[in-house]
């Protein structure tokens, strides 16, 4: 009887079919696999940008209504008709840019309660318009105490219209944070798939897998990346540019009418009506400023100024402010160029200045130097008191928003001043310390980066 022996060409010619159909089908499913997560990835994205866009959006219509009551307040301050004419045209033009700005937002309005919230918005918006243009009157007709009513009258309705932004910018946010979960199970469901089909593979099928895990983790990385980035833009926008624009709105309208005033009763009085004039234009370039800080993020343009002239300009403001009390101001700040916005630098000097005197110790000279000089790491800025000083734990958390030392509480403050310190010097890429001794007084440490040659 003759013995049937397998044939190894047939048993070798098998094992590379099947080994060719296993890599085949691990190639198609994987295929299947990375299209399908690239569409819907990329439609999941489009739904970020879209709320991202939204958030935009919504805070830069909200800004302009901001705006075009801060310059309509000024109009009315305003004597004369150049500068009116000025002020008119801005008013015009923060009109037409709320425009372009809602005819871009009405089409993705998409989220569920949005397009409700945004026809309230909107209405609201409408209603302000003619009672605007009745302030604009009387103020062009030089009535100044009706105009200021009427303005006034209108604060409610300004409220009620952050409000409506906050709601859509809160629902934007809750729809990317959606998404970017939706976009995570994608990845989980598809790093268990890769990880079946590398099971049942061979070599071939392992260097697929292994091929594919690399590019998932890419992309994983980058949507990690994208979702920081959207958590800190949107933290940016709702508490950083609302609260400073909101906290500094109101100083400067007080302001602006008390030079208002002044300068109607006390007309011989320029030097003080001057002083109130630039603290009033101080503030109003601080708030543009950060506003635009807080659009850009969390890295701010790389403008540059004298930290020497900075210094010498507060240092002249607060000399005024305080005369006749018992402060000694001290300002020895080299001439150099440093990585920030001038503006900015000023409102931090003035910040940690002011901090300095107003924490001062009952019974003795205040004294607050500000010294500064190139070193190794970049230009250095000293701050310097003999005030109350700080405990460890209040030096721990002096730099958090709102928070206030126990030990001073009747101090005038909203508890956002060292915060807004830190925040400016770090987006400029500097740094900022402190060192402080209860009944001793503080040092902060600024440094700031040297402007490249």
């Amino acid at each position: 009887m003759p013995v049937v022996r397998p044939c190894p060409l047939g048993s070798r010619t098998l094992f590379l079919q099947a080994f060719i159909v296993i890599a085949f089908l691990f190639a198609v499913t994987d295929v299947a696999s990375m299209l399908r997560f690239g569409w819907i990835r990329d439609e999941q994205r489009g739904l970020v940008e879209d709320s991202l866009t939204s958030v935009a959006l919504v805070s830069r219509m909200a800004r302009d209504l901001d705006r075009e009551q801060l310059v309509l307040s000024t109009h009315i301050h305003a004597r004369d008709p150049d500068e009116w004419a000025r002020l008119e045209g801005q008013l015009a033009a923060l009109r037409a840019d709320y425009g372009d700005a809602a005819s871009e937002y009405q089409p993705l309005t998409t989220e569920p309660g949005e397009a409700q919230r945004w026809q309230q918005l909107e209405r609201r918006a409408a209603a302000l318009q003619a009672p605007l243009d009745d302030a604009l009157a009387l103020s062009r007709s030089k009535h100044d105490g009706a105009a200021r009513a009427a303005l006034a009258r209108l604060e409610g309705q300004f409220a009620e219209i952050d409000r409506d932004a906050d709601a859509l910018i809160a629902i934007n946010r809750e729809a990317a944070a959606k998404t970017l979960d939706e976009v995570e199970r994608l990845q989980r469901s598809s790093l268990a798939l890769s990880g079946w089909l590398a099971a049942i593979g061979i070599a071939l099928s392992l260097a697929v897998f292994l091929k594919v895990l690399r590019l998932l983790r890419q992309r994983e990385d980058r949507t990690v990346h994208y979702s920081a980035m959207l958590e800190a833009r949107n933290r940016e926008l709702d508490a950083f540019a609302g609260r400073v624009a909101h906290d500094l709105r109101g100083p400067l309208s007080t302001i602006g009418l008390a030079a208002s005033q002044l300068a109607r009763r006390v007309p011989d009085e320029r030097s003080t009506g001057a002083a109130l004039g630039r603290g009033v234009e101080r503030m109003r370039a601080l708030i543009d400023d950060l506003l635009e800080l807080s659009r850009l993020g969390p890295e701010a343009p790389r403008d540059s100024c004298d930290p020497a002239a900075a210094a010498a300009n507060v240092r002249e403001e607060l000399a005024a402010r305080f005369a006749g009390q018992d402060v000694s101001l001290i300002a020895e700040v080299e001439p150099a160029r440093v990585q920030c916005r001038e503006a900015l630098l000023r409102e931090v000097l003035w910040n940690l200045t002011d901090n300095a005197v107003k924490y001062r110790r009952a019974g003795v000279t205040a004294i607050v130097e500000v010294r500064g000089a190139a070193g190794a790491r970049g230009y250095e800025l000293r701050v310097r008191d003999n005030g109350i000083g700080m405990s460890p734990d209040e030096a721990t958390h002096a730099f958090e928003p709102f928070f206030r030392a126990g030990r001073a509480p009747h101090q005038p403050g909203t508890g956002l001043g060292l915060s807004i310190v830190k925040r400016v010097v770090e987006a400029h890429g500097g740094t900022v310390t402190i060192d402080s001794r209860l009944g001793h007084g503080t040092t902060f440490v600024i440094t700031l980066q040297l402007e490249r040659a």
